[in-house]
């Protein structure tokens, strides 16, 4: 394999961009290598709309003094490593697209701003870990066709939006454990599977509203999952987020009871308020609960009782709300001396109702914060 690095890779470079995408079109499957460069502060050095060859390309520990441009440019594959470089400006990569391979940024500094923004990123495996963003970082509209992106330990010391192309985003795992956001962090993406915010820090307003998870292939949970959703859910607490707090402690909950951390009477009361109420985001299922009980007993007592279809509408309408002292009274009036069977019924029609409207009370209470 061919393999361009040191001063013959520097002096090509300087040659301009197109010396430079001639030499990769000659070698489409050589290797290029910039490890312990230093790019001075002049405006040609940068690498706008270049092409780079699919035998891997590193960075390793270079240094650019001035603002790193490689927008619109091309890694046609291969793994692709900028470690330990470090950037004493802007570094933007908009529009640039990263082919199949693995992309590391690991242990980088960039003390100005990082934008991705419209970048593509075809690498299965994408390694952001343990940089210091020291201004903003955006990926806003970039398109991520497989894979996953870790984050892990990195310090960004300013706004770090992650607003991505949902239609095109296929991302498996989102890593930022042990993550420090100084300031705001927005995210807007679909994940196969929960994003990993434990051990982090957080001292902006994070919002987590938009984002979605959305298993591929029916849902199924890893061992940790629980304790994913359970940190999404407290830092959406923490920013008042209360819908998508409600989600994750769903999550959570469907996630424990899946890992069979919930046995027994325990998990059985999950499954029913999760069945009956999705865990008091639902109004509706109470309600129509609420109602199915009606109409099933109005039925029964129309069958059972010598009294019309008027007489047992009453009936079930005065056990739909036991608690209220006249629909005891009417309940007397129309029934008289009933049977213990049909007293049983109505024990069991005024129990089940007042679960009916405890969730529906839940609901409210979490759907309009009372």
């Amino acid at each position: 394999m061919i393999r361009l690095s040191g001063n013959d890779a520097t002096s090509l470079h300087r040659q301009g961009v197109e010396e430079w995408n001639q030499w990769v079109r000659d070698n489409p499957d050589a290797a290029v290598s910039f490890e312990g460069a230093t790019f001075a502060s002049t405006p040609e050095n940068g690498f706008s709309e270049h092409l780079f060859p699919s035998g891997g390309v590193k960075f390793d520990g270079a240094k650019f003094k001035h603002s790193a441009n490689f927008n619109r440019a091309i890694f046609r594959g291969g793994n692709v490593s900028f470690n330990n470089a470090t950037f004493a400006n802007d570094a933007t990569f908009e529009h640039t697209q990263f082919g199949k391979g693995e992309l590391s940024f690991t242990g980088a500094v960039i003390d100005g701003h990082a934008s991705f923004h419209s970048a593509k990123f075809e690498n299965k495996g994408i390694l952001f870990d343990a940089i210091q963003f020291k201004a903003s970082c955006r990926f806003n509209s970039a398109t991520f066709l497989q894979g996953n992106i870790s984050f892990r330990d990195t310090i960004f010391g300013g706004t770090l939006s992650f607003e991505v192309e949902e239609a095109a985003a296929q991302l498996t795992r989102i890593d930022f454990y042990g993550c420090v956001f100084e300031r705001q962090l927005l995210i807007r993406a679909v994940c196969q599977s929960p994003p990993d915010f434990r051990s982090t820090t957080t001292a902006g307003h994070t919002d987590l509203s938009n984002l979605r998870i959305e298993p591929s292939g029916g849902r199924h949970f890893a061992d940790d999952d629980d304790a994913k959703y359970r940190r999404m859910k407290e830092i959406a607490e923490r920013n008042r987020h209360h819908e998508a707090a409600l989600t994750f402690f769903a999550a959570e909950r469907r996630a424990m009871r899946a890992l069979g951390q919930l046995k027994g009477q325990a998990k059985l009361l999950d499954v029913l308020y999760d069945k009956l109420c999705d865990y008091g985001q639902s109004i509706w299922r109470p309600t129509a609960l609420f109602f199915g009980l009606f109409g099933l007993f109005a039925f029964g007592h129309y069958q059972t009782l010598c009294g019309g279809a008027l007489d047992a509408a009453l009936l079930a309408g005065a056990d739909s709300v036991p608690f209220v002292p006249t629909s005891r009274l009417l309940g007397e009036t129309v029934t008289g001396e009933q049977s213990r069977a049909v007293g049983l019924l109505r024990v069991v029609h005024q129990v089940f109702s007042f679960v009916a409207l405890f969730l529906i009370g839940v609901g409210l209470r979490n759907r309009f914060r009372l």
